[in-house]
């Protein structure tokens, strides 16, 4: 993959609780030429007291460069998927990043997933990664 590629992405982040008061958000973000966009909606129990956000980005050709760059150092450009499971008891949430790859001759998925936010896993860490340097784009916007 090279910058000239044309290519939007679509990054989720999926955090899902197991329990009698069952509830979870979901936080996205696509991208598409220099504009990023996010939103985050909650569902289950009293996700109602919880409002749902919006919000749109036009990038600099800088903040575009870095992006691009996260994508192929990590190579996201590929499909991926790891399930990793933690068995203690008192872990009852699941956490998913989704990174959905979009380029004109091809599609790529790059799907982790796991029971245990805090994981050494060099594969959870560049999804993570790629996810909090969008979310302080929007953040600082």
């Amino acid at each position: 993959m090279n910058e000239t590629d044309h290519f939007h992405i679509r990054i989720s982040y999926k955090r899902k609780e197991r329990s009698k008061d069952s509830n979870g958000s979901d936080k996205i973000f696509m991208l598409e030429n220099n504009s990023l966009s996010y939103s985050e909606r909650f569902w289950g129990f009293k996700s109602e007291k919880r409002k749902a956000q919006k919000k749109n980005l036009l990038l600099s050709n800088q903040e575009y460069s870095a992006i691009f760059s996260l994508i192929s150092e990590n190579q996201f450009d590929v499909d991926y998927q790891e399930t990793i499971k933690i068995d203690k008891n008192y872990l009852r949430n699941d956490f998913t990043y989704i990174i959905e790859l979009n380029m004109l001759e091809s599609s790529t998925v790059y799907q982790i997933q796991t029971n245990d936010m805090k994981l050494d896993n060099i594969s959870w860490i560049k999804a993570k990664e790629l996810f909090d340097f969008l979310q302080n784009l929007i953040k600082n916007q």
